[in-house]
């Protein structure tokens, strides 16, 4: 009897496990990726990205400074879901975007420049030029297509394109 409870619970645990994950649908893959990019755990998000590419952290051989300010700069992505709309068959998903968040790379450019100009080197200096900085905005859409386990996963495309606004 108890083997029975036991398997009974794996079951019912599995199916739960299962639904959760399926809530979400593309949306819900769509925000886990970009979760995962905004951590920097890019062994994550290449889950969510079909066939499962080894993304490399852009930022990994740059520096303590230049790390920061792409975390910075991810850290202030969000978005916002305009438009999603199936195919006939449901298994591909367009999901249009509206984002925000500020640019790594005008913000590493100013930085450059500050120390260049006699600021110094820190953190400090990283938080100024971001009070002084506007937010960039944009939309774009981004592709997710179901896979034969009913996953849903960010087009490898879209997923290149939307890392590259996140760190901007």
């Amino acid at each position: 009897m108890k083997k029975v409870k036991v398997l009974l619970a794996a079951v019912l645990a599995g199916a739960l496990l299962f639904a959760l994950t399926a809530c979400g649908g593309a949306t819900g893959a769509l925000s886990s990726f970009v979760r995962a990019i905004k951590k920097g755990d890019f062994e994550k998000a290449s889950e969510y990205v079909v066939g499962h590419p080894n993304l490399d952290n852009p930022q990994s051989e740059s520096g303590e400074m230049y790390q920061y300010i792409f975390e910075k700069a991810a850290g202030s992505f969000s978005y916002k879901v305009e438009e999603k709309t199936e195919d006939s068959e449901g298994k591909t998903t367009t999901v249009k975007i509206s984002y925000s968040g500020y640019s790594g790379m005008e913000l590493t450019a100013s930085y450059m420049l500050a120390i260049g100009t006699g600021s110094e080197a820190t953190k400090s200096t990283v938080n100024d030029l971001m009070k002084d900085m506007e937010k960039k905005e944009g939309t774009m859409t981004v592709i997710l297509v179901q896979n034969d386990e009913g996953e849903w996963l960010v087009e490898a495309v879209s997923a290149v394109a939307l890392s590259a606004a996140i760190f901007g």
